[in-house]
């Protein structure tokens, strides 16, 4: 995919995406490749250090988006410190589900589920959640290290690991409700969702520079509740 067409993606999902409902796929995905989840998953542990960091920053850069923001905002879960603690130490546990257990077993369905009732939950007050918030999410745990690899330690990282890191993720987001057509990681192309991602940076750079109050609340909530994990953040643990 040439940057153009990356361009024509990122459009399509920010306009088509804002007007189409996600879904609840609650069966296994009809692309789902066992053996190559399985690789994915153990790219994960081999680079785990590097991909929580890039975790983070896609948070931070997910945070500058004001709908995502203002949905996060609504549910009243992570506006504060002690709840943005409270949510994100959930999304960590779940994260860690997803990436060590079998995608097949009990355990990860449960975790899915209990992130699906939530995303429903959310939209049923909300009446705002869709193919576009979905697209932006799946992306916040890929954009950064697809960015720039070396900056996360990540230069010398097999494109065959990465791929099969694509791939977990299309599987995750198509749970999720992320229609496949708007799912970023479809292609499962490195050079593909790293134009995408250059793309999504772009969008959220634009928005961070705007210096908006409920971005910067958001984050310094969660630096500060999350304080004890990250030790630079200059956030002040629960009191």
């Amino acid at each position: 995919m040439t940057s153009q067409s990356a361009k024509l993606y990122y459009n399509r999902l920010i306009t088509e995406g804002e007007n189409i409902s996600f879904n609840e796929h609650r069966q296994l995905p009809p692309f789902y490749d066992p053996i190559k989840y399985k690789r994915g998953q153990s790219f994960f542990r081999e680079y785990f250090t590097s991909i929580c960091l890039n975790y983070i920053v896609g948070l931070a850069m997910g945070l500058s988006d004001p709908k995502l923001n203002f949905i996060l905002r609504h549910t009243n879960n992570s506006s504060k410190p002690k709840t943005a603690y409270k949510r994100y130490y959930l999304v960590v546990k779940h994260l860690l589900i997803w990436m060590e257990e079998d995608f097949e077993s009990s355990t990860v369905w449960k975790s899915l589920k209990v992130v699906q009732s939530k995303h429903a939950k959310a939209n049923k007050s909300t009446k705002m959640i869709n193919q576009r918030d979905l697209g932006l999410a799946t992306m916040g745990f890929l954009c950064p290290i697809l960015v720039n690899l070396e900056i996360f330690g990540m230069a010398s990282a097999k494109t065959e690991d990465l791929e099969a890191f694509l791939h977990m993720w299309r599987n995750l987001s198509y749970v999720m409700g992320t229609d496949d057509s708007f799912n970023p990681c479809t292609t499962e192309s490195v050079d593909v969702v790293s134009s995408i991602s250059r793309e999504i940076a772009l969008h959220c750079a634009g928005y961070i520079s705007k210096n908006m109050w409920e971005y910067h609340s958001m984050l310094d909530a969660f630096c500060r509740g999350f304080s004890i994990f990250l030790p630079l953040s200059n956030g002040l643990y629960l009191k």
